[in-house]
């Protein structure tokens, strides 16, 4: 471990706070989507959302495992989280879709700093992690235009 434990644990904050806020966001698309492939993409997020329900939960009993405390608030994922909430409820799918990807990317790189600072089992979680965002962002990305 190349990393002290308080840079660690703050990373690993954020990396969960991101994944949260990305959780509900996914959730917002999902519950306020309209338009021409609405059932598509409204079961797409619906995958998406549950897959990052597992992620967040493995990544926290991770932490724990670590002796680090996972943060667990709205008010503390807003203040950690590098993600941005989206305002307003008017976006097209084309617009979802691109907030999602670059949202996944955030959590990707989260995780490539990451694995510079963890054990083995920690770096073989979220090395799996990694592998299926990366197919979710290839899926999503191929739908684009």
């Amino acid at each position: 471990v190349n990393t002290s434990k308080n840079s660690l644990e703050k990373e690993l904050q954020v990396h969960l706070s991101d994944l949260f806020t990305l959780y509900m966001k996914v959730y917002k698309f999902h519950w306020n989507l309209k338009g021409e492939n609405f059932l598509a993409i409204h079961r797409y997020y619906n995958e998406i959302f549950d897959y990052l329900a597992t992620v967040i939960d493995e990544t926290a009993e991770r932490m724990r495992a670590l002796k680090i405390y996972a943060p667990c608030s709205c008010v503390e994922y807003c203040e950690l989280s590098k993600i941005e909430e989206v305002v307003g409820y008017t976006m097209t799918l084309e617009e979802t879709i691109a907030e999602v990807v670059k949202d996944l990317k955030t959590i990707n790189g989260n995780l490539e700093s990451l694995y510079k600072a963890l054990d083995d089992s920690s770096v073989s979680l979220f090395t799996n992690h990694e592998l299926q965002i990366s197919k979710q962002i290839w899926f999503l990305e191929s739908s684009l235009s």
